[in-house]
């Protein structure tokens, strides 16, 4: 449901939902006209590397979409309302913010998260702004670098046991993990 030339993304196609029920289409199609993210792409998907040679490693990512106002927006759906919180303290948004300036030499003109809510009955868009500084992004280069020393000593922390990875579909160790299975012996 694209229409480029100033461009309308509307938050979800006609079938998105439980089954192609009627209600849900009829509901998906009255929002669309109110859940329209508009905007004018110059950039869609745009993969970026940066290479850190004092650090040994790259970063990388791959940013949703740069408009032609040079604002970064990331595009995202989800179950439950996002907090501003939780996109303030995006761990992600600070690494796109970091290799857009690496890309274009400057900050975003703004920092968006677009994001579609399934409320099962009905969906709901939401744009939620934020900024990143300096301290954002040197708190991230720390992590990456000290999550580098660590891979190269060789020393991984595990996942917590509840974590989504710890478990056997997503987990190609977990079968042999004893991090999972010294609670479970018959494992």
């Amino acid at each position: 449901n694209a229409n480029c030339g100033g461009c309308y993304f509307d938050d979800i196609d006609k079938n998105y939902g439980n089954n192609n029920s009627s209600e849900n289409s009829k509901n998906t199609e009255e929002n669309n006209k109110e859940n329209q993210i508009k905007t004018d792409p110059l950039h869609i998907e745009l993969n970026i590397k940066v290479d850190l040679p004092k650090h040994g490693f790259a970063l990388g990512g791959i940013l949703d979409l740069v408009d032609r106002k040079k604002s970064l927006r990331d595009f995202k759906t989800k179950k439950t309302t996002p907090s501003q919180s939780f996109v303030d303290d995006s761990e992600q948004l600070t690494l796109y913010d970091l290799l857009f300036r690496a890309y274009f030499g400057h900050a975003p003109t703004g920092l968006f998260f677009d994001c579609v809510v399934d409320l099962k009955t009905k969906t709901k868009s939401l744009t939620l702004e934020t900024k990143r500084n300096a301290h954002d992004h040197q708190s991230l280069l720390n992590r990456m670098v000290t999550a580098k020393k660590a891979i190269d000593a060789e020393i991984f922390v595990p996942a917590s046991s509840d974590h989504w990875k710890c478990s056997n579909n997503y987990c190609e160790f977990y079968n042999d993990c004893v991090y999972v299975n010294a609670k479970n012996p018959t494992k």
